[in-house]
């Protein structure tokens, strides 16, 4: 695993820098050391390409090169060597990677024992990850029983309780759906529905409650992944629609049916008052700056490509100011999202689409915002942006009286919101009308930043947010253009990427640097799958919430952002020369399926993921006329 290196060159003379690392804190390093492990190991061949007698990856080897332990280094040295070694961060992330790639299922019970009791908390989340992405889909009890154990809510009241990193819960739970993905599993459904509206349990760890709580919602999506379309079997008890709708509008957490029958609010917290926490108080209400975010990324993931309307009236955006208000601006993108996915074949690559999102009070308040600031220009007040319309402030009549920043992230956030919705449709497919769609917003979102004229003014949003949507549009243009290296993209990204300031944040350069990555995926080979399994990995991975430092967990687990290599395809079209079997290059001809049409290309060629041809035919004079017809094989 290659080291990371924190030094730069300073031009003009190009002199080196190293980076003083003496007033950071010292855990600063150990999730990009992590990630830089996961970038190693994802170099490898995935077992699934190879043949059994082809396998180069074995237990012998993953054990061969597991790090040395500063407790192995005591017990072989003495006391005073175990200082000498520091934690080896990086393989954590190499174990998930091999977990990814399909090879840490070669490991045995007594290997991944050792692991956990003597690897860090990277380790951990490695293993977890890594042995739920292998055993994807299966409900394997041995991988079900590990992780569950790493779950306080589901071991017995016997167990005496353990303290447990907020990371490592989290991983294990977002296990549990890799694990049980589209199984339904009765227990597990309703443990993570449970879960996403859980108050703080006595003085635990209260650490990344927003993310623990995200991960549960997703994992219930994948556990019900494309669930809605029918009903599922032995769940209409647990009415998780409406349930899922009582996590996004809050409210009260006890139901009616409780109350009628005498339970009063007195007897219930009396009930609850020796397990509340001394330090959070949450009353009988639910938090849904807690429990908005999953619930309502699980319904997109339940009702994907249902179209059903019933569900997605739960995720309608607000349509006055008085609803804008109780609203969270970042809430409203990931309402648009979850209402994509339902109406999954309503989603249009057009810069309309996009702007049909946006509520109408949305619009026209921007409207007048932009009157306001033109009428104030002609007139030279150009010295503060909120002053340049006080008839706001003042009251007068109900379209003025509206808090301008919150009409201005509510727009941002939701044009960001369909950008990467849009992603999520066309992605790997190259669709040049919806990368221009893309590309055309993420052009709005610089001139926001960039722009000092009056009216520009009025339209920005807070640096936080407009960073926010701007690095969620650039990803949904990755997604879309992933693979194909579109140099259009590429400039654009480096652009962005140039900007290196005090508000540029971590999570603003881990953005930029995966879409640059994603657009040369695979050197060029691989692409990006639209399935709803992949969606969800995706999804997953590219959630438009950004770590402000390198070891923030607290919205969303970094470790994460890595599962987009199981939304990964080969679509790499190659021509082999049968004499000698080198590739090479020739034109073919490739006649599409549903119309008479054909296009002429080289190979290599990337195929998108809606490529949907009939035959193949060589066009070159150096080699026999071949005609491939693609009903005579199995071809995905």
């Amino acid at each position: 695993i290659p080291e990371i290196v924190l030094a730069g060159r300073v031009p003009p003379a190009n002199g080196t820098l190293a980076l003083d690392t003496s007033s950071y804190p010292p855990n600063f390093r150990v999730w990009p050391e992590f990630h830089n492990g996961v970038a190693a190991g994802l170099r490898l061949s995935s077992a699934m390409g190879a043949k059994n007698h082809e396998r180069t990856i074995t237990r012998t080897w993953i054990k061969y090169n597991k790090p040395v332990t500063p407790q192995q280094s005591d017990n072989a040295a003495g006391n005073n060597s175990s200082s000498q070694i520091p934690p080896n961060y990086a393989h954590g992330g190499f174990l998930m990677a091999l977990g990814l790639r399909g090879h840490l299922s070669l490991l045995t019970a007594t290997d991944l024992t050792d692991y956990l009791t003597q690897g860090t908390i990277t380790t951990t989340v490695g293993i977890f990850l890594g042995m739920a992405a292998n055993k994807r889909g299966t409900c394997d009890p041995a991988t079900s029983k590990m992780l569950c154990l790493h779950i306080p809510s589901l071991l017995p009241s016997s167990f005496i309780p353990m303290e447990l990193a907020s990371t490592v819960q989290a991983s294990a739970v977002a296990g549990i759906g890799l694990l049980y993905q589209g199984s339904s599993h009765r227990l597990m459904t309703e443990f993570l529905l449970n879960e996403i509206g859980k108050h703080p349990i006595k003085d635990q760890s209260n650490n990344d409650r927003e993310g623990f709580s995200l991960l549960c919602g997703l994992s219930l999506g994948m556990v019900n992944l494309q669930k809605g379309t029918s009903t599922v079997c032995g769940l209409e008890d647990l009415r998780i629609e409406e349930r899922l709708h009582k996590y996004i509008s809050g409210g009260a957490e006890i139901s009616d049916s409780r109350r009628q029958k005498g339970v009063t609010d007195a007897a219930i917290s009396a009930s609850h008052e020796s397990g509340r926490n001394s330090r959070v108080y949450e009353a009988n209400a639910i938090n849904r700056d807690i429990t908005a975010p999953g619930a309502t990324v699980a319904l997109g993931l339940i009702y994907i490509k249902s179209h059903n309307k019933s569900v997605a009236t739960s995720l309608v955006l607000p349509d006055t100011h008085f609803q804008l208000d109780y609203v969270r601006p970042d809430l409203l993108a990931l309402r648009v999202i979850s209402r994509s996915l339902i109406f999954w074949n309503d989603i249009e690559p057009t810069p309309e689409w996009i702007d049909s999102m946006v509520p109408r009070v949305v619009k026209s308040s921007i409207e007048f915002m932009k009157n306001a600031a033109r009428r104030a220009a002609s007139f030279g007040q150009m010295d503060d942006h909120d002053q340049v319309y006080p008839e706001i402030y003042s009251g007068k009549g109900d379209a003025t009286d509206f808090d301008p920043q919150a009409v201005r992230q509510a727009k941002s956030f939701i044009v960001a919101g369909a950008c990467f919705s849009l992603g999520l449709r066309y992605a790997g497919t190259a669709n040049r009308a919806a990368g221009s769609a893309i590309f055309e917003r993420i052009i709005w979102f610089l001139e926001l930043r960039d722009n000092k004229d009056i009216v520009t003014l009025t339209q920005r949003p807070d640096t936080c947010t407009l960073t926010t949507c701007l690095c969620t549009a650039a990803m949904s243009l990755a997604m879309v253009m992933a693979g194909t290296g579109d140099l259009d993209s590429f400039r654009l990204f480096r652009a962005i990427r140039w900007r290196c300031d005090e508000d540029t944040l971590y999570g603003t350069h881990m953005t930029l640097g995966a879409a640059i990555g994603l657009l040369f995926l695979g050197g060029g080979k691989y692409t990006l799958g639209n399935s709803p399994g992949d969606i969800a990995m995706l999804i997953t991975s590219f959630y438009p919430h950004y770590p402000v430092l390198s070891s923030d967990n607290q919205y969303h687990l970094q470790a994460l952002r890595h599962l987009y290599a199981l939304a990964v395809h080969k679509r790499i079209l190659e021509a082999v020369d049968v004499d000698n079997a080198d590739k090479v290059c020739i034109p073919i001809e490739l006649s599409l399926a549903k119309s008479n049409e054909s296009i002429e290309v080289t190979t290599p060629y990337l195929l998108a993921n809606d490529s949907d041809f009939a035959e193949i035919r060589l066009k070159s004079d150096r080699y026999y006329p071949v005609v491939i017809n693609f009903a005579d094989f199995n071809v995905q």
